[in-house]
């Protein structure tokens, strides 16, 4: 307890811990259509997804925020968030990385996605 406190003041991104992690993540386009790209790491801020069956245009069409439902291990049901994209490139591999803002949470998404991460704390 005394670390996190600490911890958020002296530095503030410190709190928000990314952790790698490779899970599926279901996005929905603006047609409705539901497509599976994988996260690279996951913080309970935002997320880094790698889309390479879909194109991220197709994913996005002309929506600020996508909601996502991230499939973390044991856990049911799916994390619901609403995230803005920040920033994305291509890869030479062909498809993309993006990374992504949670803007809200549906219920108690955060909380959970919170003590998913809190697993993985060294």
């Amino acid at each position: 307890m005394l670390k996190k406190i600490l911890r958020s003041l002296l530095n503030r991104r410190k709190d928000s811990r990314r952790v790698v992690l490779q899970v599926p993540v279901k996005a929905a386009d603006p047609q409705g259509n539901t497509h599976e790209v994988v996260s690279e790491d996951v913080s309970d801020r935002g997320i880094r997804l790698r889309c390479e069956g879909v194109r991220l245009g197709t994913l996005v069409g002309h929506r600020e925020e996508l909601p996502l439902e991230i499939c973390l291990q044991n856990e049911t049901p799916p994390v619901v968030a609403q995230a803005k994209l920040v920033w994305v490139y291509d890869t030479a591999e062909g498809g993309s990385v993006s990374g992504w803002r949670f803007v809200h949470f549906h219920g108690n998404a955060r909380r959970r996605l919170r003590n998913f991460l809190d697993r993985y704390e060294a």
